[in-house]
């Protein structure tokens, strides 16, 4: 499975509120923010976590991390589950930026 398609698989599994992987995020000692529905994160931690937790990101520096990001279709493979990534905090800075993860009824946003 493409890099990319495993972060979308890892959000999926968040908006399915899998019990595993809730705890996993809990446990973590990364920079997040766990609603009961939102995962808020900035890209160096988001980074960090599937380096922790994925191990075909192991290998994976970080700049290409934020280019596989940046270049691929997580929102539109999101879409068909009710859920999207979206800035919650603009920072002016890609790496200092708050990102959210949840399911929006707004999907213009």
């Amino acid at each position: 499975m493409a890099l990319d398609q495993q972060i979308v698989q890892l959000f999926i599994r968040f908006l399915s509120k899998d019990t595993a992987l809730l705890s996993t995020i809990r446990a973590y000692a990364g920079d997040f923010t766990l609603l009961e529905d939102e995962w808020r994160f900035t890209l160096p931690a988001l980074h960090q976590f599937v380096q922790a937790t994925e191990s075909e990101f192991n290998e994976i520096d970080y700049s290409v991390f934020r280019k596989l990001i940046f270049s691929s279709n997580i929102n539109q493979s999101l879409h068909p589950q009710g859920g999207r990534v979206i800035i919650a905090n603009n920072h002016n800075n890609i790496d200092r930026s708050i990102y959210a993860l949840g399911k929006y009824k707004n999907q213009h946003q």
